[in-house]
């Protein structure tokens, strides 16, 4: 029997949405999980896009359909994504009562192009958020935009504001320019909020004690999800799937009794070995050395533990306890590191 206990819900932003007939359509899908999954305990919900633009009933109506169909315990982190414009109280007041314990304010975005006054602004925006969402809850995330289009100057400026804020999490996140942001920047960055009381526990997760996401811890670990709405994938532990991504298309499935998934593979056994070293690679914890030789040949280990010597020498891995992660260094150069490695493999 499957089981999972993470879920992913998505909940897009858009103006054009016919929002009552896709809540119908996601409480649909929800409802018709697969019984093998159904008593599964949950760790975590994700409820991602922008769920302040959505109104009370349809939130209360969707958070209903989960409490119907799954087991919730009261260590179950349960997390919104808000897009960082101003939530009223009676908004806050509803996602607290649906069972939400966990917001994440979404990514703003700060270019060096903008006027001194605005940049300003923009930060304000951040304070001005938290100074209502904080009012009811105290695990909050804020994501920060990694862009290589702010100055350095700038960019510290966005760190040391957001590592001030009343807040247990912070994302930094890159919209494809890591290749063109400078390492050093993220060193700093690293340094900086280490220094403001958060420890790194992935890439590009960083909380207070006690405050790392249940989540996203699952996300890097390779455990089975499950995901509703459309482009929402979910995973098994062997094989992934795939909604359809475009909404009225969605719609249209669930609603005329068809699944809605377009994509669907089962991963080699080679591939759930290089997803493993991937985000392995990536967590603080690392990747058990032996653990990913096991199957290894002689010739293949020899091969492979040479090219672990060289990388370390180069300060782009380091190995504590038998586990193998990468440096601040190395997280910057992953990918190249990654094919490195894996040349050897195959």
């Amino acid at each position: 029997m499957n089981t999972f206990s993470h879920i992913f819900l998505h909940m897009p932003v858009g103006d054009l949405i016919d929002r009552p007939q896709y809540v119908q359509s996601l409480c649909r899908e929800i409802e018709r999980v697969d019984p093998g999954f159904e008593h599964a305990p949950l760790a975590s919900i994700y409820i991602a896009g922008g769920v302040d633009c959505w109104s009370e009933p349809l939130v209360l109506d969707t958070s209903g359909t989960l409490v119907k169909m799954f087991v919730f315990s009261n260590s179950t982190e349960c997390t919104i994504e808000i897009t960082g414009k101003s939530s009223t109280s009676s908004q806050l007041s509803c996602w607290q009562k649906s069972g939400v314990n966990r917001i994440s304010i979404g990514t703003m975005h700060f270019k060096d192009t903008m006027q001194k006054a605005d940049f300003y602004s923009a930060l304000k925006n951040y304070s001005a958020c938290l100074s209502q969402v904080g009012s009811l809850f105290t695990n909050i995330n804020v994501d920060v935009e990694m862009s290589s289009e702010l100055s350095f100057v700038q960019w510290k400026q966005l760190v040391a504001h957001v590592a001030d804020l009343p807040i247990t999490h912070i994302s930094l996140y890159a919209q494809d320019v890591m290749l063109d942001f400078p390492a050093a920047w993220y060193e700093w960055a690293i340094e900086y909020l280490m220094s403001a009381g958060y420890e790194q526990y992935e890439f590009s997760h960083f909380a207070k004690p006690g405050y790392r996401s249940t989540y996203l811890q699952a996300c890097w670990s390779h455990v089975p999800y499950k995901g509703f709405g459309a482009g929402a994938c979910s995973f098994d532990g062997k094989s992934r799937f795939c909604n359809e991504s475009n909404i009225d298309r969605y719609v249209e499935h669930i609603m005329s009794g068809t699944s809605a998934i377009i994509f669907h593979e089962t991963l080699t056994e080679k591939e759930i070995w290089l997803e493993k070293l991937l985000v392995g690679l990536r967590r603080k914890e690392g990747v058990f050395l032996y653990e990913i030789m096991k199957d290894f040949s002689k010739e293949q280990q020899e091969l492979f533990l040479n090219k672990i010597s060289v990388l370390k020498k180069k300060k782009l891995l380091y190995e504590h306890n038998g586990m193998l992660s990468l440096t601040v260094r190395g997280m910057m150069l992953e990918n190249q590191i990654l094919i490195d490695l894996i040349t050897e493999y195959n």
